[in-house]
């Protein structure tokens, strides 16, 4: 009999196809989790907001079931979207990155996008980029001035531009780089920093904590760099094949199908 009591998985290039769209062998395969009585939990960069169209689509909108947004920086109840938990970037340390970001002369080529504590993206450019990516995680949105008009905390702040261009801001940042906050890449065309505490792993073991079981009775499954803490924290971390090299280097199992195929079927059938 298996001991997993959870499954977090990470949507974009994990659990969705490359069309953003849920692989029938995903949805058979969550009806073997409810009738086996094991969780299923979303984990992504993405905001509560952005995450409830998929979430009421796989019918986890209901009491009693959890979501993991904003890269861990918030655990949510999907029914009411109410924040069980969070981890925010202090507005004064958030005013450091976006300063820091803005000496490289690179920052005039990419978007610098921040979430407030109500997941409102805020921007001081009116560009292609923001609009582009407002528009594919269907979120509220505001343009201002300068960061100094941003008046709280923040969940994340997000790099969006071609990845020649981050990796130069990323050299740039990693000298200004502390315990505070995190800094990695979600795609190669997003670099992203959280607080301290904001990782998926950090967040899927508190999680756990809270329903009463181990991070060891979990399964963990993503892609990419900021799925690596929950793939090393989990009972058994899993990577999907199509995601990258350092992730499957360190991961317990490394999925014979791609986010195409159905990768959630897979594990079901495997570990449970």
């Amino acid at each position: 009999m298996s001991n997993i009591k959870m499954i977090v998985s990470d949507l974009d290039d994990t659990f969705l196809n490359d069309n953003s769209k849920v692989p029938e062998k995903n949805r058979a395969a969550l009806e073997i989790m409810r009738e086996k009585n094991v969780r299923f939990v979303l984990a992504s960069g993405r905001s509560h907001i952005s995450l409830d169209p998929f979430v009421k689509s796989l019918g986890l909108k209901r009491e009693g079931e959890y979501g993991i947004a904003i890269q861990g920086g918030i655990i949510y109840k999907t029914l009411d979207l109410s924040f069980v938990d969070t981890a925010m970037l202090p507005r004064d340390l958030m005013l450091k990155i976006t300063g820091n970001v803005l000496e490289h002369p690179a920052s005039e080529k990419i978007d610098i996008l921040v979430y407030d504590p109500q997941s409102v993206l805020h921007s001081c450019k009116d560009s292609a980029g923001f609009k582009e990516y407002f528009t594919f995680t269907k979120i509220p949105h505001k343009l201002i001035n300068t960061f100094d008009d941003f008046e709280t905390d923040a969940l994340k702040i997000l790099l969006k531009g071609k990845n020649e261009d981050l990796k130069q801001i990323e050299a740039h940042m990693k000298q200004y780089l502390d315990d505070s906050y995190n800094m990695f890449y979600s795609k190669d065309i997003y670099l992203e920093f959280t607080q301290k505490n904001a990782t998926k792993g950090k967040a899927a073991k508190r999680l756990a904590k809270i329903l009463g079981f181990g991070i060891d009775e979990v399964v963990a499954v993503g892609d990419n760099f900021n799925d690596v803490s929950m793939v090393d924290m989990a009972g058994v971390g899993v990577a999907v094949s199509n995601g990258i090299d350092f992730l499957k280097d360190r991961a317990d199992y490394v999925t014979t199908t791609t986010n195409n195929d159905g990768v959630l079927w897979e594990l079901v059938n495997k570990f449970l």
